[in-house]
């Protein structure tokens, strides 16, 4: 696929952009996304860096319809570079995290008992949808919660063998065992390593009912502390609680090799209202795109770490799939889904054309075998639908357009910016259109003019791509025998 029929589906996103806008009151974009050098995804292997995922690789995420967390797998990976991000605190709590303005988020409203058509917002599932944070911080936040953590059902009773405190992966342990054996894992990790935490202020008159509650606050919230030097057994402790619903966050002990964490036993949401914005910075900034919207996240901001629930750019996806006239009503468009999957292929073969560029290759003058070899050692393997020749074929393709990595960043046309069409030509080495009173065979006269007549001297160029498109009419058809009179007798 040629740039220009790349150009041409911009138009389509463009136009999804504006509908999903007027419908979320955001402006969604790719940019919805988080710092790629502190956030990373869970696998069921652990936890992995955009680096280290690959798309089809399963990770977790959070289901609003049934409101739990299952495996779902990549269906495509997002990266941009210097993207602005807010950093954005909880109160005094130490719970903080970094993102896009765009970035989105699970949100629970209140509920509501009326018809939903009568709500401010139309995209509510069980009581909870995706929101901007920007959207949050600007709205009032006294009777939203963010949705936080939820309780994950998946895996089966496991037996091991031989147990080492080291050496053995706890984080796959946790996700492959049962629910009640991961309970039993975090009560047992509360007693040998943990210390609660009061959550009540002490009274003058300290008597045994008043004593009890500070441990237990009437709304069933309980706090536990511990410390950990092991990052392994840190992230196992932090996972074991937020499978269970919890509400974690840690912390690192200024010059010393030593983590304090925290876990709160809770609703697994957090009030709107407590969040606020302290700095915003620019960043590399990466997302997930997963069939629920939705994926886990542990992020470490400032040497403040959270584990969390967060949202992907799936509402701007769904409406690039199924177009935007038709976006929100029931029957879908064939015709721009497959818009999509040939820009998704365009593009994942210009981000491999530039991997492979700066490792030192030359994807334009690479043979197919060359450019294979050079993607194996880079670990970058082609899409599941199409083998490594194919790919490697399209690679080529593109970078024999000569088109640099950053004129296809979001909104960056600065060619056509700069000389209009002359810049979309001059990309794809084109000479533009011809005049077609003034050229023939072997003398081309680009289209436009010097210096205009007047009057009846008033000479208007007629413009086609090429010399043979000058025996074509225009959209304004001329009727009889003169229809095209152009050349001079």
């Amino acid at each position: 696929m040629r740039f220009s029929e790349w150009l041409e589906l911009r138009e389509v996103k463009d136009a999804c952009y504006r509908k999903v806008k007027a419908r979320f009151n955001v402006f969604p974009s790719a940019y919805a996304c988080v710092p790629k050098s502190t956030s990373k995804a869970l696998t069921k292997e652990g936890w992995k860096y955009y680096e280290d995922l690959v798309v089809g690789e399963e990770i977790l995420t959070f289901n609003l319809q049934d409101e739990l967390l299952e495996f779902k797998p990549i269906q495509n990976l997002y990266f941009y570079e210097d993207a602005e991000t807010w950093v954005v605190k909880n109160g005094n709590t130490g719970w903080k995290f970094e993102c896009t303005p765009n970035h989105r988020w699970v949100v629970k409203h209140p509920k509501c008992s009326g018809s939903r058509s009568r709500r401010k917002y139309t995209d509510i599932v069980n009581d909870m949808r995706l929101s901007s944070i920007k959207d949050l911080l600007e709205g009032s936040g006294s009777n939203r919660k963010l949705v936080i953590s939820s309780k994950y059902y998946g895996g089966k009773a496991v037996s091991l063998e031989k147990i080492y405190k080291y050496q053995t992966n706890w984080i796959e342990y946790l996700i492959n065992c049962s629910p009640e054996q991961r309970e039993s894992w975090l009560y047992s990790a509360i007693v040998y390593d943990g210390n609660q935490i009061k959550t009540e202020r002490i009274t003058e008159q300290k008597n045994k009912t008043n004593h009890e509650y500070l441990y237990d606050s009437p709304r069933g919230k309980q706090s536990f502390g511990f410390k950990q030097k092991d990052m392994n057994h840190r992230d196992a402790f932090l996972l074991a609680a937020f499978l269970n619903k919890g509400i974690v966050n840690f912390k690192k002990v200024k010059n010393r090799d030593i983590f304090n964490c925290r876990y709160i036993s809770y609703d697994g949401t957090k009030s709107v209202g407590n969040f606020s914005l302290i700095e915003k910075r620019t960043a590399d900034v990466w997302c997930p795109q997963t069939e629920n919207s939705t994926w886990v996240m542990m992020q470490e901001t400032d040497g403040n770490g959270i584990i969390t629930i967060t949202g992907n750019s799936g509402a701007l996806v769904q409406c690039r799939k199924k177009g935007a006239k038709n976006w929100g009503n029931k029957r879908e468009s064939a015709e721009y889904s497959e818009a999509l999957k040939d820009e998704r292929q365009y593009s994942d073969a210009a981000s491999a054309a530039m991997a492979l560029h700066y490792s030192g290759v030359d994807p334009a003058k690479a043979s197919s075998q060359e450019i294979a070899e050079a993607l194996e050692k880079l670990g970058r393997t082609p899409p599941d639908d199409v083998s490594m020749e194919i790919f490697a074929a399209r690679i080529k393709a593109v970078a024999r357009e000569n088109v640099r990595p950053e004129d296809f960043k979001e909104n960056t046309f600065k060619l056509e910016k700069e000389r209009g069409l002359r810049g979309w030509f001059d990309r794809n080495h084109g000479k533009g259109w011809i005049d077609c009173k003034a050229s023939k065979k072997g003398d081309l006269v680009p289209c436009g003019r010097k210096k205009a007549g007047k009057g009846a001297d008033r000479e208007y160029p007629a413009c086609r791509p090429t010399l043979s498109a000058c025996n074509s009419l225009g959209k304004k058809r001329k009727k009889g025998p003169s229809a095209i009179s152009w050349q001079k007798d």
